[in-house]
């Protein structure tokens, strides 16, 4: 079985941590500098999920090109860890609802994180997205090189650069007291050959790329597609029972099985003076509700991501 890749490792600096909370600018400045994050936040959580609109649209055609199975990386080091702790962590969500947390990573950092949870009854779904630079407690994990790391006060992307995707995890589990059931690790230059394939579209929403990739042909195209399958499946990491193109078609199919008009894309609430730190009520309320898999309105959360239906259109390239 491969070796899944992990960030390379990076030896924590107590001085070089405070910088991602020194980012935030002034408060004359913040609300601006909030919202062209947020913008950029957004297209890249977006890209993430496309990835997986086209492996889900595309490999209902071509599950029987079993070989490309082999370029998703499985990821035993997370499982491995995660069963480690598996008694300090959270009770799964009842029923047969599903949280999929999605990293899309650049470099060395996650560039977007994604909690996605899929309601038991599948008649909604949620995705929350969480700014790397969020400040949060970080527990005891085991560094990316195997040394252990103290539990300490740091941002999400250094709780990932430091412990990789099972300290991410774990971190999350004990901000919000949700089991993530999966995770899934998206390479962001995905999005730039996905967009090259169709002949160049900005990836405003699911549906407007959704629906040029439909009417470009590449589906029917196995020259343009296959190659392209080739390069998505390789930049994909993900758990134990998520790494085939079988078992991401199956999950997909779940995802498009829920009404448009019960999909939810929400920001996880911060303060408004000090967007690195959660707003704790209304996020735990947030995080409740999802926790006890009971529907999420368009009030719960933070600002929305973008908004369910055809005026979704419009939002996302703002």
């Amino acid at each position: 079985m491969r070796v899944p890749r992990q960030p390379a490792y990076h030896a924590p600096d107590r001085a070089a941590e405070p910088e991602s909370a020194s980012r935030v600018p002034p408060a004359g400045r913040r609300r601006r500098w909030w919202r062209r994050s947020w913008r950029r936040v957004r297209l890249r959580w977006v890209a993430a999920a496309l990835a997986l609109v086209v492996l889900g649209s595309a490999t209902a055609g071509w599950c029987y090109l079993r070989g490309l199975d082999g370029n998703i990386v499985t990821d035993v080091t997370t499982a491995d860890e995660l069963e480690r702790h598996r008694a300090e962590r959270p009770a799964r969500t009842p029923g047969e609802a599903k949280n999929i947390l999605v990293i899309g990573v650049g470099e060395r950092s996650p560039d977007t994180v994604l909690l996605f949870h899929l309601a038991g009854d599948r008649r909604s779904a949620t995705a929350v997205a969480l700014p790397r630079a969020l400040a949060v407690d970080v527990p005891r994990c085991t560094g990316v090189d195997g040394t252990g790391l103290a539990a300490r006060r740091a941002t999400l992307d250094a709780a990932y650069a430091s412990g990789g995707a099972a300290c991410l995890i774990r971190t999350l589990e004990g901000v919000s007291g949700i089991r993530v059931d999966h995770h899934l690790i998206v390479d962001y230059v995905v999005l730039g050959q996905l967009a090259d394939a169709v002949g160049g579209v900005e990836p405003c929403t699911l549906d407007a790329l959704a629906r040029k990739i439909a009417s470009s042909g590449l589906l029917l195209n196995p020259a343009k597609l296959l190659p392209l399958l080739d390069d998505l499946t390789s930049s994909i990491t993900s758990d134990t029972e998520l790494n085939s193109l079988r078992e991401l078609y199956d999950l997909m199919r779940e995802v498009r099985a829920v009404p448009r008009d019960e999909l939810r894309f929400l920001t996880v609430p911060t303060e408004t003076s000090d967007p690195s730190t959660l707003a704790e009520a209304e996020a735990d309320a947030l995080f409740a509700r999802l926790r006890e898999d009971r529907p999420v309105s368009k009030e719960d959360g933070g600002p929305p991501l973008v908004t369910s239906g055809d005026a979704a259109a419009n939002t996302m390239c703002e």
